[in-house]
């Protein structure tokens, strides 16, 4: 059924994820009873991981335009960690300019959110038949989940480091996502980027 293919469904569900998950975790959580704490471990991974790649597999977006597969061949990947390698490199001379305390954010957590961010640009790519518009389009997509999941109506939610931080890694991974079209590459690059500004006591503690 078209209706299954739409693009435009699985973008919304990617969207309304988080206002829903925050309306139905009380709910759940009340359910769960001792087992609440799962809510907080399972919850990213359906809107995080299942829901970009069932819109592949319902023929939604294209593997390809998601970055599945990466671009040019080996030879694409290799030149692909090289541009990751250098722009690390440049972070890591630069890490302690952050305008943002870094706050310690769970790494399997935070990569979830790549595969839906590359779901918003494949379907861009499909809408504006153009990879540079759709990977705008996808930024503009993202920066509406951006608001919407941080809540940037209420004034306090704005300056908070988990917000920043959110902004900064759609920001890198739309970049290096743009350079590499390697889904894989970008989610290797943010394991880096988290890695490499992880606070010093969360190192030591780890």
């Amino acid at each position: 059924m078209d209706w299954v293919g739409s693009e435009l469904i699985w973008v919304v569900l990617g969207l309304a994820g988080w206002p829903l998950g925050r309306w139905l975790a009380p709910r759940l959580a009340e359910r769960l009873g001792d087992r609440a704490w799962l809510l907080a471990e399972l919850g990213p991974w359906p809107n995080g991981l299942a829901l970009p790649y069932l819109a592949v597999f319902a023929g939604a977006v294209s593997a390809e335009a998601m970055g599945l597969y990466g671009r040019g061949g080996w030879l694409g990947w290799q030149l692909s960690a090289a541009m990751i390698a250098a722009l690390l490199l440049a972070i890591w001379r630069t890490r302690n300019r952050l305008p943002f305390d870094m706050p310690d954010e769970r790494l399997d957590h935070a990569l979830l959110d790549e595969p839906r961010w590359a779901m918003y640009r494949a379907a861009g790519q499909l809408w504006l038949t153009s990879s540079p518009l759709g990977l705008g389009l996808g930024l503009v997509l993202g920066l509406l989940e951006w608001a919407v999941r941080h809540e940037l109506w209420r004034p306090e939610q704005r300056a908070r480091p988990a917000t920043c931080l959110t902004l900064a890694r759609l920001a890198t991974s739309t970049i290096v996502f743009g350079l590499t079209g390697n889904l894989l590459m970008t989610a290797a690059f943010q394991a880096a980027l988290l890695s490499l500004l992880r606070p010093a006591e969360s190192q030591v503690s780890a």
